[in-house]
């Protein structure tokens, strides 16, 4: 268990770098659900991705990852990510 623990601060980087997505007509038709209240996602619902890509809402997954940097469902590392550069095509 202590492997799993993690300081406040690489905690909020965590958090902080994790991706924002808009759930979309596929994820409702997978009925993809948060695993940590068990609720729905709701269409166009903005949520966050973990690397493993499950999804969670942000007040879900922000008590656990100050606690743990697994993924709560299928318990795989969550490292900090660094920012991504987006680059735009016109």
């Amino acid at each position: 268990y202590l492997n799993n623990r993690v300081d406040k601060l690489t905690a909020r980087k965590r958090i902080k770098s994790l991706q924002t997505i808009a759930v979309s007509k596929s994820h409702i038709r997978k009925r993809i659900q948060c695993a940590v209240c068990l609720e729905d996602f709701h269409l166009r619902q903005k949520v966050k991705s973990l690397p493993c890509k499950h999804f969670y809402h942000k007040r879900c997954i922000t008590p656990w990852l100050e606690k743990n940097n697994t993924c709560p469902s299928c318990r795989k590392f969550v490292d900090v990510l660094p920012k991504r550069h987006l680059v735009r095509s016109f």
